[in-house]
C-alpha cells in the first residue's frame, strides 16, 4: 500500500511493507508482514537491471497487468495503462499491451512500476515482461499480433463458409452451431492477447471489452454442447444442453449487470 518513486528509495523514506514478491503472479494472498495481501489495493514494484552494452537499444513488452501501472525507468515515466490511484474513485482500470524503447543511461538501469486493481478479482503481474533488444522486442510483438490477426481471420472465413452452408441446408443445424461458435471465437481472440479490438473500437472502455470476453467464454460451452448434440444426438442428453444453456445464460446476464470485479469470479 505505497506508490514510490525512485527517488524514495534512494532517500530516507522508509519503505514499509517490503517483500519479494515472483512474477509473472497474482498478489492476492502474498503473505506481507505475516498477513495475506487483498486483491484490491496499490503497491509498488522495484527492479535493477545490469546492463553490459550500454550503446545498444533495448525496449520492453508490456501484456496486461492488473490493472493500471505506471513504468518508470530511471526515474521517468516511460509508460502507462489506466489511471494509478489510491482508492477506487481516483483509479481508472486499463489494459494496454505494448512495447517502448528506451536508451540506457548507465550500466545500471532501474525499473520502477506503480500498480493499482480495485475492479478485479485479482491484482499484479499476471503476464510477463519481455526485455531485449528493440529489434527483437518489436519483431516478438509483431509476430504476436500477426498470429491472432491471422486467427481471426480463419475463424471469420470458417464462420461465413458454415453459415452459407446453413442457409443453403436448413434441416442441418450443425453448420450454424459452428458458425456461431467460430464467431465466437473471433470476439474471444480479439479481446485477448494483444486486444486488436481497442484499435478497431478505440471508445471501447475497459470494462465492456471484459465483458465480451467474458460473454464468449461463457458463451462458447453451450454452443459446442449444441453442436455436439446435432452430430450425434443419440450420445449427448438433452437435458444435459438445456442445463448448459441455463448456466451460460446465467453467466452472461451477471457479466452485463454486475461490475467487472463481481462477474469476474465466475472464471477461474
Amino acid at each position: 500500500n505505497q506508490l514510490l518513486h525512485a527517488t524514495d528509495f534512494r532517500s530516507q523514506v522508509t519503505v514499509s511493507e517490503k517483500s519479494y514478491i515472483a512474477v509473472p503472479g497474482e498478489w492476492n494472498g502474498v503473505v506481507i508482514n505475516g498477513g495475506a495481501a487483498p486483491a484490491m489495493g496499490y503497491a509498488t514494484f522495484r527492479l535493477r537491471l545490469k546492463i553490459t552494452t550500454i550503446e545498444d537499444k533495448y525496449a520492453f513488452r508490456f501484456q496486461t497487468l492488473g490493472t493500471a501501472f505506471r513504468v518508470f525507468v530511471d526515474g521517468e515515466l516511460a509508460s502507462h495503462a489506466g489511471v494509478v490511484g489510491r482508492s477506487p474513485e481516483k483509479s481508472v482500470p486499463g489494459y494496454s499491451p505494448h512495447t517502448f524503447n528506451f536508451q540506457p543511461k548507465g550500466e545500471t538501469v532501474e525499473i520502477v512500476i506503480q500498480m493499482s486493481n480495485f475492479h478485479h478479482r485479482s491484482g499484479g503481474i499476471w503476464e510477463s515482461i519481455a526485455f531485449g533488444h528493440e529489434q527483437a522486442i518489436h519483431r516478438m510483438s509483431d509476430a504476436s499480433l500477426s498470429i491472432e490477426l491471422f486467427l481471426a481471420g480463419s475463424f471469420a472465413v470458417m464462420g461465413f463458409y458454415h453459415l452459407g452452408l446453413f442457409l443453403m441446408r436448413r434441416k442441418e443445424a450443425s453448420p450454424l452451431y459452428f458458425s456461431l461458435l467460430c464467431f465466437l471465437l473471433i470476439l474471444y481472440t480479439l479481446t485477448n492477447g494483444e486486444m486488436y479490438i481497442q484499435d478497431v473500437i478505440p471508445s471501447l472502455s475497459w470494462s465492456n471489452m471484459v465483458r465480451i470476453d467474458y460473454a464468449a467464454a461463457f458463451l462458447g460451452i453451450p454452443l459446442i454442447g449444441h453442436f455436439v448434440f446435432s452430430l450425434f444426438p443419440k450420445f449427448y442428453r438433452r437435458a444435459l444442453l438445456n442445463w448448459n444453456w441455463a448456466i451460460g445464460f446465467c453467466f452472461v446476464v451477471a457479466a452485463g449487470v454486475t461490475d467487472v470485479y463481481t462477474f469476474s469470479h465466475l472464471m477461474p
